[in-house]
């Protein structure tokens, strides 16, 4: 009889430990967020790199640290100016034209705005 007690409090003991954890994640996924009704909220701006200079390395990289960039990496190509840096401790890459300092892409992704990759003016 003992046995069957401790077995029925041991189930019982467990119901109560799941329905507690159903509940909870119920609540986590129905709390409403604390924005006041009718107010919209926004992101932040994002703020994507300037080159003021890409006659040496040397200038790029003191126009990204000036901006919060360290551990930088440039690669030069005929076509393109590759960084790699990191700003708050996430690294990022960036490609720029080799021409005018303009951003092409910053990980992976053409920013809105910009020219598409390719279509470049040639002489």
């Amino acid at each position: 009889m003992m046995n069957r007690l401790f077995g029925t409090l041991r189930t019982g003991g467990l119901a109560m430990v799941l329905a507690t954890a159903a509940a909870v994640a119920s609540q986590a996924q129905t709390a409403a967020p604390d924005v006041p009704a009718g107010e919209v909220t926004r992101m932040e701006a994002i703020e994507f790199p300037v080159l003021t200079s890409v006659a040496t390395d040397e200038e790029v990289a003191a126009d990204l640290v000036a901006q919060g960039y360290q551990n930088i990496v440039v690669v030069r190509t005929p076509d393109a100016l590759v960084v790699a840096a990191e700003r708050g401790g996430v690294p990022t890459e960036m490609v720029f034209s080799p021409v005018d300092g303009t951003l092409i892409m910053i990980d992976g992704v053409a920013p809105m705005g910009a020219p598409p990759a390719g279509s470049a003016v040639s002489d």
